[in-house]
């Protein structure tokens, strides 16, 4: 449970954000635009690299990631 002074240095932290970002946060123009405003695909994408690269329910250790990648990386251009 928060206290009442760590809720307003919440809501203040919150709108600090808001007020220093929004000029990147002009959705209707982007939707204009045609470009996506949710993160949806976004967070597919990341799903089906961590099922391909390390499975579910697993977790990466420092560096991990970039070793996986690096040893599929040079599979994939030895394959070509």
């Amino acid at each position: 449970m928060l206290t009442v002074c760590q809720e307003l240095q919440v809501v203040a932290s919150t709108l600090a954000y808001v007020n220093r970002n929004r000029q990147r946060m002009d959705y209707p123009r982007y939707r204009r635009h045609g470009l996506p405003v949710r993160s949806a695909a976004v967070e597919s994408l990341i799903k089906q690299v961590n099922r391909r690269v390390k499975g579910t329910e697993e977790f990466w250790r420092r560096g991990g990631a970039e070793t996986v990648l690096a040893v599929r990386a040079a599979y994939l251009g030895v394959r070509k």
